[in-house]
């Protein structure tokens, strides 16, 4: 090009010449630093919501392995007859595995002639080769020991007893027992089974035999209470498939279900930490995009002395536009790319904390957990730093030289605030919530501002009769009185963000710890008859801890509500599975609310006496299952009676408290005369465990469930989770750490620029280090302030209903959060200007111009 050929009569600038240009003028001089924060506030953004996107991808998976592993398959058809065979023939053609299972009570005899031979009624179930489809069958040598995996079941002729059994029975591996009409070969002891009844009514105790076995035993006969099921494991849209050939031909004899509908007891845990998860990347976006948008606009300040020399030289605005597109392309992609390797490298990190938890093979994230951080970077980038550019490209040579200061813009704040809002939306999928947060996040700011600015009055008062370096640093304060509002809402936003995610976590920890309490019962026992509640209240008094009483309990079932015939009140109901309201229900009766109930609509009743009018309590789901309120009249049938009662009251519940817990209580006995057993539930420590052999024993009728072996896998995934819940805290402190610094280097200069004038007329470094001092401890006031305020509005309003935590109360951070935010921002405040007393006035005024 020749020399003497002006720039701007150029046609057309190649485009590597202009890319070259851009990025020089990107790293070289004022701009080297700001386009450094920029684009580390970039790469921070995009590192911290990869990490929670590709974690929570993960996660998701992982919920829906845990959940397939409770059901031994991806899906479940089960019923009270026989599944039939073209079912399994239409799963084998849509190249699906399938596996079955029949579940029956049946007589267990061991060793032994006449009275001598111990003898105990359990649940029988028969399966087939190719069970369990997922999950893994814990078993060992002898009861109670460390179970080792099986992949298969018991082969013909073998019978697998869970662990009480064998001392119930008299037996040990290698032993001989019979199971109705046929002799089987004690085989293993059965530790654990992957889809095992959670409910506390379930079978038990179990034996496992072959599904080929069951005609040797001759226990099932016409009227024997069978369940039949098919477990199916295979592709998802080939179970899909499966499943809607199937649904018309269920009938009201089966039932499909799927993994991930609430199975296993864990369930709830991992939908609560997906959320937490998302939730944060949320607020680490917003975190993100108060880094980028101070940075961004440093940087454009910084390059606003470049655009008036490239003016002068006669660059055109629309060259000028593509150095500024080829600098946010590069920032763009040097962001997205270390961003994405840090954000890797991050879940790597949280998934090797909960390495316990996850199955042997993750199939790697979908494409979509990669697009969304760098989706949200770009474009909180080009919203914020993009009008900047936009305005700067316009402004003449003359006005950049005589002016310091872009013309302020509040156009692209806006847009950039929106944008902001649906992206938290599509992350966290809870649009009413989020739309409430934004707004409350926008008030917090702008309210900031409004009393800051609203307070200068009160504040020059207090200059005004102030004196020394009070004096002075009030002085600074009013001075920059607009920036110090803007800073301090910026500062309070980040706080606010923080406290809101540690306040969350400490709920959610609280939360599972809750569900889960030290010492809670894990034996149930039932089907205790009337002369033997004293032998087992004394068993539980000598060897447990923390009983729950023993309640009186009967069947029965719903057959009218209001003189509407049961069946016909379920077809007007919201509830599509009706199957589970017309089943028998465990009934009882008690004149006491139990602690862990509470009364939702009406009134509990007082003592009650067998002349008194019959009453209900409905729990609440059930009752809006089934369109049930207080006031309406039910009919039960229970023994062959029916016998009507009133709805008294709804209530909740907590199936958490491993406590005896009914859908519906009567305020007195119904009958004179019906049939009843007793229930309750204990604590039975480890080093007790075989000393409920001889209650067995004793009494072979009573039935007792072991969740021992359960409860204790759900404390050892609360515990893994919980570490991953304090590496997510971890990350945020990180973000926000970034975050802070680069809002104190955005007004470093001004701050500088204002310690070097002082000096320069003579005031001493001390005087210059209080006042800095006084400057930041009212900043850390009002941002700890405003932070304390809306971490109490996100949590209590956003994070509580996403997160399902009751009783949030007053958060903690009133506490310490202002004394906190007060001591970082003072100390991080006086070490950042810490220059200005170290470096000759002269100097710092030379670097600013």
């Amino acid at each position: 090009m020749p020399a003497n050929k002006p720039v701007g009569k150029e046609p057309t600038s190649p485009a590597g010449v202009m890319a070259v240009l851009a990025l020089r003028l990107l790293w070289r001089g004022a701009g080297g630093r700001s386009a450094a924060m920029l684009a580390t506030s970039l790469i921070i953004a995009v590192a911290v919501v990869a990490t929670l996107t590709l974690t929570t991808d993960r996660l998701q998976r992982l919920i829906y392995s845990k959940a397939s592993h409770y059901l031994a398959a991806d899906a479940r058809v089960s019923g009270s007859l026989p599944v039939p065979a073209e079912w399994r023939e239409q799963a084998s053609d849509l190249g699906l595995q399938t596996a079955h299972a029949t579940t029956f009570r049946a007589m267990l005899f061991g060793p032994g002639v006449g009275v001598d031979q111990p003898m105990q009624l359990g649940a029988v179930k028969a399966v087939s080769s190719s069970y369990p489809l997922k999950g893994d069958l814990l078993v060992a040598d002898k009861p109670f020991a460390q179970g080792l995996v099986n992949s298969v079941g018991p082969q013909l002729g073998e019978v697998w007893l869970t662990s009480r059994l064998f001392a119930a029975l008299n037996v040990e591996v290698g032993d001989s027992l019979s199971i109705g009409d046929a002799d089987f070969v004690v085989a293993k002891a059965l530790i654990q089974e992957p889809d095992s009844p959670q409910s506390v009514m379930g079978f038990a105790p179990r034996a496992l035999i072959h599904r080929d076995d069951i005609e040797r035993t001759g226990a099932i006969a016409l009227g024997s209470r069978v369940n039949y099921s098919m477990t199916i494991a295979g592709d998802l849209d080939a179970i899909n498939r499966l499943e809607q050939l199937l649904l018309k031909e269920l009938g009201s004899h089966f039932k499909w279900r799927s993994a991930g509908e609430g199975d296993g007891p864990d369930a709830g845990v991992f939908q609560r930490i997906t959320n937490y998860v998302m939730l944060v990347a949320a607020l680490a976006l917003v975190l993100g995009a108060v880094a980028i948008a101070l940075a961004a606009d440093e940087f454009a300040r910084s390059q606003y002395r470049n655009v008036a020399l490239l003016k002068t030289l006669g660059l055109v605005p629309r060259a000028i536009l593509q150095v500024f597109a080829w600098q946010l392309s590069a920032l763009a992609l040097l962001g997205s790319v270390v961003g994405l390797l840090f954000g890797w490298l991050f879940q790597l990190g949280l998934l090797k904390i909960i390495a316990g938890l996850m199955p042997n093979y993750l199939p790697p994230p979908n494409v979509i957990a990669f697009i969304i951080p760098v989706l949200s970077g770009i474009t909180v980038l080009l919203l914020f730093a993009g009008p900047r550019f936009w305005q700067l490209h316009k402004i003449s040579p003359l006005a950049v030289l005589r002016a310091r200061i872009i013309p302020a813009t509040t156009g692209h704040w806006w847009l950039g605030l929106v944008a902001i809002a649906v992206l938290v939306a599509l992350l966290t999928r809870h649009i009413a919530l989020t739309s409430f947060a934004s707004l409350a996040l926008l008030v917090a700011f702008f309210a900031v501002r409004f009393i800051v600015l609203a307070s200068i009055g009160l504040l020059a008062k207090w200059h005004a009769g102030a004196s020394g370096i009070w004096r002075l640093g009030l002085g600074q304060w009013l001075n920059y009185r607009d920036q110090n509002a803007t800073q301090a809402a910026v500062f309070g936003l980040i706080f606010m963000v923080l406290f809101s995610v540690y306040s969350a976590r400490t709920h959610l920890l609280s939360a599972w710890q809750q569900q889960i309490p030290e010492g809670a019962p894990n034996h149930f026992v039932f089907n205790i008859y009337d002369h033997q509640k004293e032998d087992v209240k004394n068993f539980i008094e000598t060897s447990a801890k923390n009983a729950s009483p023993f309640y009186a309990m009967t069947r029965g079932r719903v057959v009218q509500v209001n003189d509407k015939p049961w069946k016909q009140q379920l077809e007007s109901s919201p509830n599509e599975q009706s199957n589970n309201y017309e089943r028998e229900l465990n009934l009882t009766w008690s004149s006491t609310l139990q602690d862990d109930n509470e009364v939702v609509a009406g009134q509990w009743w007082t003592n009650a006496e067998e002349s008194s009018p019959l009453f209900v309590s409905i729990e609440e789901g059930y009752a809006n299952g089934a369109n049930i309120l207080v006031g309406d009249t039910l009919e039960f049938s229970l023994s062959g009676q029916n016998v009507t009662a009133q709805v008294a009251n709804i209530r909740t519940l907590s199936w958490q408290s491993m406590r005896p817990n009914f859908f519906i209580i009567f305020n007195r006995k119904p009958l004179p005369f019906i049939a009843s057993n007793w229930i309750t539930s204990f604590n039975l420590p480890e080093e007790n465990k075989l000393a409920v052999n001889a209650l067995i024993q004793k009494f072979p009728s009573i039935t007792l469930i072991e969740i021992d072996q359960t409860l204790k896998n759900i404390k050892g995934l609360v515990d893994q989770l919980g570490k991953a819940v304090e590496y997510l805290l971890a990350l945020m402190v990180l973000a926000a750490l970034m975050v802070l610094i680069t809002g104190m280097l955005v007004t470093l200069p001004l701050r500088l620029r204002t310690s070097a004038l002082m000096r320069a007329f003579g005031a001493g470094k001390a005087v210059i280090s209080y006042a800095l001092w006084v400057e930041f401890l009212i900043l850390g006031f009002i941002a700890g302030f405003v932070a304390c305020i809306g971490a109490e509005l996100i949590v209590r309003f956003w994070l509580a209903g996403a997160l399902k935590l009751s009783d949030v109360g007053f958060l903690d951070t009133w506490l310490w959060g202002i004394p906190v935010v007060m001591c970082i921002l003072t100390s991080f405040g006086v070490l950042a200007t810490g220059k200005s007393l170290t470096v000759a006035p002269s100097q710092l005024l030379k670097a600013e111009n």
